[in-house]
Parts: structure tokens; sequence; C-alpha cells
């Protein structure tokens, strides 16, 4: 749905404007195709090895921009820019299968220089498609988030658990998009969860929200005591812990010692909390599971590179036995991104001149 809401009318209306306003719809479809790029390193299609769902999204991109821009006389996908991006049209637009259900060049190309001539270019392609009921119904729920985010996270994670359907929106964090300063003015960060237009921000917030408006397993015990609890510790572990987990791994020295001493403490009451459990929620994953997914995943990576030892099974017992049992529940690991992404965009940072500025605060 982010090809066909943003990167795709990104790139339509690239070409049809001029001067400035081009160039700024330029540098938004770029924005947008660099996601993608990132996204499909490795691959020979979106899908895997496979043609799949954005594959066949995406065949506005492979086939029908290259004769626009070619008519228009603008250049964005090329060879050396996106290269990842470049070869996946050649495998796409060669394949036997996308051949048969393509339209032939002569004719878009005829099409489209009708429409040049149009008084109204853009009436019939892409835009009015866009406006369409079904799409706007398919886009009722969005996440303006971002994929090494363990907040953004936990948002899909509450909105999985009940089979809701929603919009992931990747937001560039050095680059903030209007969308992003708009619905989230006060703190200009992710996630934000849309629903019907309407903004919410803070992770624990939308997931209370989430859990309150969406039919399906409870993320919060319906016990009043107990439901109050499980907030008890998702605060903790947003306001007290987290940050000093953070800042035993990125400080040195006798500020780190003081750090870790904070984070140890933390943990204490963590470990103590668990005891007898399998998840913070009892026999199922609940608030504080999905809240405490830094602690699970992110921590962990984190620690290795910057050769920082807090969570160990002599001193945290109890935590470990968590940890493990996190990381091997099938619907988390469908919900982390990959430990070998994080490696890299934490060794990014690390080499950054400011390396807390994404991360965790967004």
């Amino acid at each position: 749905m982010t090809i066909y809401l943003q990167c795709m009318p990104a790139m339509w209306k690239a070409c049809w404007s001029t001067g400035e306003e081009r160039d700024k719809n330029k540098e938004e479809a770029i924005q947008h195709l660099t996601f993608l790029e990132n996204e499909i390193k490795g691959g020979k299609f979106f899908g895997g090895d496979t043609i799949g769902l954005v594959d066949i999204t995406a065949n506005f991109i492979a086939h029908w921009f290259g004769i626009i821009a070619e008519l228009m006389g603008v250049e964005l996908i090329t060879q050396d820019k996106f290269p990842n991006l470049s070869k996946w049209v050649d495998e796409y637009t060669n394949s036997n299968f996308v051949k048969e259900n393509l339209p032939p060049k002569d004719k878009l190309v005829a099409f489209f220089k009708a429409r040049i001539q149009a008084p109204h270019e853009t009436k019939y392609f892409p835009m009015d498609l866009l406006q369409s009921t079904e799409v706007i119904g398919m886009a009722e729920v969005k996440l303006l988030g971002f994929w090494a985010s363990p907040f953004s996270r936990r948002v899909e994670m509450a909105l999985k658990l009940k089979g809701v359907e929603y919009e992931f929106i990747e937001e560039n964090l050095s680059n903030k998009s209007e969308l992003l300063l708009k619905y989230n003015p006060v703190h200009k960060k992710v996630p934000v969860l849309l629903h019907n237009g309407k903004p919410i921000a803070e992770s624990l917030i939308i997931i209370e929200y989430i859990d309150q408006t969406w039919e399906g397993p409870s993320i919060l015990p319906e016990d009043p005591y107990e439901r109050a609890m499980a907030r008890f510790w998702a605060k903790l572990l947003d306001e007290k812990c987290m940050p000093a987990m953070w800042k035993a791994c990125w400080s040195t020295g006798e500020e780190q010692e003081k750090n870790k001493e904070e984070a140890i403490e933390h943990l204490t009451f963590l470990e103590s909390e668990l005891k007898g459990k399998k998840f913070f929620g009892g026999d199922t994953i609940g608030l504080v599971d999905i809240t405490a997914n830094f602690v699970a995943h992110w921590f962990g990576i984190i620690a290795e590179l910057m050769g920082v030892e807090l969570i160990t099974q002599e001193k945290f017992p109890n935590l470990s036995k968590w940890v493990d049992e996190h990381a091997n529940s099938s619907f988390v690991k469908e919900n982390l991104p990959s430990k070998d992404k994080l490696v890299a965009f934490f060794k990014a940072r690390i080499q950054a001149p400011d390396e807390t500025k994404y991360f965790p605060k967004v």
C-alpha cells in the first residue's frame, strides 16, 4: 500500500510537474524509491525468488513509469542510483508471466502522448484510482513508523495480535515527513497510528487504544488490579529500565559503571516479577512482554557490539529464560527485524557523530 499511496503518486507528479515543483516531487519520489532499493537488496524479486504481492503492486514502476518518464524527459531510476531496482525491473519485465500480462509499449506511448496533449492529462491515470473507495477502505488504519524502532514494532505486534490490517508507512527519521510532523507535532516521533484519519501517538497509548478498539486476544489483563500492574511494569521499562540499559552501552568509564548499576537495579525488579512465569502476561504474551521487546532483542545486539554484559544466566535466570521464550515464539519471530539488519544499523550509528539521534527515542 505504501507503493500505491506514496511512491506512485510522487513518481507520477515528478513526470507531470515542472520547475521547482518537479524538483520537489522528484526528491519525494527518490526518498520512497530508496526504501524499495534497500528492501530488494540481495533478492531477485520483492517476494524472494518468485513474484509476489509487492512485485505485482510495483508493475507501474517496472513498465508504465519508464515509458512516461522517457516521454516527459524525466530521469529517476538509473543503474547508478538504484542498481537493485534497475536489476529488478529487468528481471520483472523479462519474466514470461509478466510479459503476457503487460500492455505493449507502443500502445502505452500512444495513450500517454494523447494525455500529454489533453487539457487535463492527469484525470485518467493513476490519480483517479487512488481516490477509489476500495483503496480508501484498505487504508483505514495506517502506522507511521521506522523499521529499526522497538516502539514501532510494539505497535505492529499489537495490530497483528488483533488481526488488524494496516498500512505501514516507513519514516526517514533524518528527514521527517510532512505527514509525521502534521500528525505528531508535539513530539515529532514515531510511532503514530492513524485510524480513520485520527492520529494517536506514543506506543503504550497506541497499544491500549488497539486493545480497546478491536476484538481479539486481550493485550492488557481484564482484572483491574492486574491491568494496573501491567501498566506499572510497562512504564518502568520505558522510563527507567530501557534508558539505563541504553546509556550503559553508549557510555564509558565511571559513567558506564553508574549506568550499569542503575540498569541492574531495574532488571532485578523484572527478574522478581517473572518468577514462576513463562511470560510477564502469564502463559501468553501481553502488554509487558510486547513493551520489553527491546530487552529481549535489541539490547543483546547492541550489548554484544559494545562489549557490555548485563543479562546473564547466572545473575538473571528468570529474565534469561524469558528472553529465550520470547525470542523463540513464532509470533514474536515474525515481528522482529533480523539480527543482521540491526547489526548493520547499529554499526553505522557507532560511527555516526551523534549515534543517539535516531534511536531509541523515536
